[in-house]
């Protein structure tokens, strides 16, 4: 597949999920799924091998992010807005 037919592809998907495909670029999915197996603590080297890097090192430095702590963050100001005991 060539990039073109990649993005079509991609918009496609987006679509049928109700996501914007403005807001959304393969490289931004592509970030968010290292994103989402580094939090889960999936092993650099598996996460290196699907998104094909050459490398753990290339992973390491250009993709891997945590977004645990922003994720507990938001949760902790929902609890907040919405305690259990008013449940």
């Amino acid at each position: 597949m060539n990039a073109s037919n990649v993005q079509r592809a991609v918009r496609r998907v987006l679509k049928a999920a109700t996501l914007n495909p403005r807001l959304w670029t393969p490289r931004e999915l592509r970030h968010g799924f290292v994103s989402l197996l580094s939090d889960d603590g999936a092993p650099i080297e598996v996460i290196s091998c699907l998104v094909g890097h050459s490398s753990t090192d290339v992973t390491e430095k250009s993709r891997r992010h945590q977004i645990r702590p922003g994720v507990e963050e938001e949760t902790d100001a929902m609890d907040g807005i919405f305690p259990e005991s008013a449940a």
